[in-house]
């Protein structure tokens, strides 16, 4: 039943979300179009999977989990780029992202311990809202980019950028602060059991996982290095990548020793580290990582973390949470010095091929 049918078409959420950021940044006339049809058609897609499941008796516990978590991606990637252009403030977006990242990760807490989660009706009209403010400001998007009269094309884009959209995300980030609120108050017993040992332990798991990606059948270390190429999305500066590495440093010292008491010693699914060395791939000052960049390093932090020279392999004979990722660690050293020299060899000899021109 997960390959379902309404499920297949909660996924295709989840696929159009770095689709639809991706053209909204790239802020072109014809992009930023495609971008707005996309999103509203995965819009309207929430509710026919609901339909679809109710109508012919396909609603599974997965699909009740997976559909709202398609709205948040979807969502998420949109706001993220409302970010990225300068439309919406940062802290704002990630209270409401937050929101939902906790959420989500209380679901996933409850379902493991039996009991249920209480979903008020303010958390639905939230998700409501936020479906209309993202609309709402896709079509002004929409306007300002058609060639269609100047006095209207302007008028749109100072709604756009202007107060009034100002003062509307910050009811939005209220109302999620208040849904918050709330939804921790209904389900305070869930939050009791997640302070406890069984709480530590499940989040060390989801954690140490990267948020269960270490348990995929196959290539997990792989798939954890791809999913922490995510941040490039953002076009951080060095520093920044630099922080994110410290902090799943810091993770995985904390998780660890919880998840290889429970599965085994520097198991496969263990994957923050992977994720700590691909990130400091790219803490390199003076190196602008776009995706081509962010690609390299990637090959690159793999070649070394799978060929394991000295001294990786025998860091990686060492036992315990330090030696786990002390490798990974080593290996994004050893690949970000690779991807710096690559990087300004490529700039200086094209220097000079423009200079010979």
């Amino acid at each position: 039943m997960y390959l379902s049918v309404p499920n297949i078409i909660s996924l295709t959420r989840v696929i159009m979300a770095p689709v639809v950021y991706i053209l909204l940044t790239a802020q072109g006339s014809l992009t930023s179009k495609i971008a707005v049809i996309i999103f509203i058609l995965g819009a309207l897609t929430d509710y026919f999977d609901g339909w679809i499941a109710r109508r012919y008796k396909q609603q599974t516990e997965f699909g009740i989990f997976f559909d709202p978590l398609a709205d948040k991606i979807l969502t998420a990637s949109a706001f993220f780029a409302f970010v990225t252009m300068g439309i919406l403030p940062l802290w704002m977006v990630l209270i409401v992202i937050f929101r939902d990242v906790f959420t989500t990760f209380l679901r996933l807490f409850a379902d493991e311990i039996r009991l249920s989660i209480k979903t008020s009706r303010s958390a639905k009209v939230k998700t409501f809202i936020q479906m209309v403010f993202i609309i709402y400001l896709l079509i002004l998007l929409f306007i300002s980019t058609t060639e269609i009269s100047a006095p209207i094309r302007a008028q749109a884009t100072q709604l756009l950028y202007g107060t009034y959209t100002d003062w509307a995300m910050s009811l939005l980030t209220a109302y999620t602060v208040w849904t918050s609120i709330e939804y921790i108050f209904a389900n305070r017993e869930v939050i009791r059991r997640l302070m406890t040992k069984e709480g530590h332990d499940y989040s060390a798991i989801l954690l140490g996982s990267f948020f269960g990606i270490g348990f995929l059948p196959k290539a997990p270390g792989t798939f954890g290095s791809l999913a922490a190429l995510l941040l490039v999305l953002f076009s951080p500066p060095w520093y920044v990548y630099a922080i994110s590495a410290c902090i799943a440093t810091l993770i995985g010292f904390w998780a660890i020793p919880s998840m290889e008491k429970r599965i085994g010693d520097d198991s496969p699914s263990i994957v923050i580290d992977e994720v700590a060395g691909m990130w400091l791939t790219f803490a390199l000052p003076s190196v602008t990582i776009g995706w081509v960049w962010a690609l390299v390093g990637f090959g690159l932090f793999r070649l070394f973390d799978i060929w394991k020279p000295y001294p990786i392999r025998l860091l990686n004979e060492q036992m315990g949470a330090i030696w786990v990722i002390a490798d990974d660690i080593i290996a994004g050293l050893y690949a970000g010095f690779c991807l710096f020299s690559l990087y300004w060899t490529y700039n200086i000899f094209y220097l000079v091929y423009l200079g010979m021109k």
